[in-house]
């Protein structure tokens, strides 16, 4: 199985993002992904983009960057879960895509491969893109950054 996954280093994050993409149809869950949805749809209703509702309620908790990001992809796609899910997964790609960069950077390419596909598979990620969250966009936007200095303190070029 070693040889494989040496052979093909994106072949378990690769499954694993199949896994992600075939629970989309599961329903939302209820409390916050439900209410971040919900607050992402009142957005587009509203055409109003700075202020935010809940159930027509005023919010303040969160940061703003899951609904202005669910309400982008609800325009392209419609308001359903596939709207509400695919940026999420789409973050988790990217810090799995970082996890194995970053990895690169210090160690072998066996090394980076199964740190990549570690991370894909934990339950954690699993859980990252059924039940949407701040989490799921903050942790990945960290691990990105985290390779991108890392990148940076090794060849400092502008893009880094």
């Amino acid at each position: 199985m070693l040889r494989v996954i040496e052979k093909y280093p994106f072949l378990v994050p690769s499954l694993a993002v199949i896994v992600y993409l075939l629970a989309i149809p599961v329903d939302i869950m209820e409390i916050d992904s439900a209410q971040y949805a919900g607050m992402a749809r009142e957005l587009i209703e509203r055409n109003d983009y700075l202020h935010f509702y809940d159930r027509g309620v005023e919010y303040l908790d969160k940061p703003p960057l899951i609904f202005w990001i669910s309400a982008f992809f609800y325009k392209i796609f419609g308001v359903n879960e596939f709207a509400f899910k695919l940026p999420s997964i789409l973050f988790s790609i990217g810090g799995i895509y970082a996890v194995y960069r970053f990895t690169l950077l210090y160690y072998d390419r066996q090394t980076a491969t199964m740190a990549a596909a570690i991370l894909a598979t934990t339950q954690g990620y699993f859980h990252f893109n059924n039940d949407v969250r701040t989490d799921t966009y903050l942790t990945n936007a960290v691990i990105m950054s985290v390779w991108m200095l890392a990148e940076f303190l090794k060849t400092p070029r502008w893009y880094w």
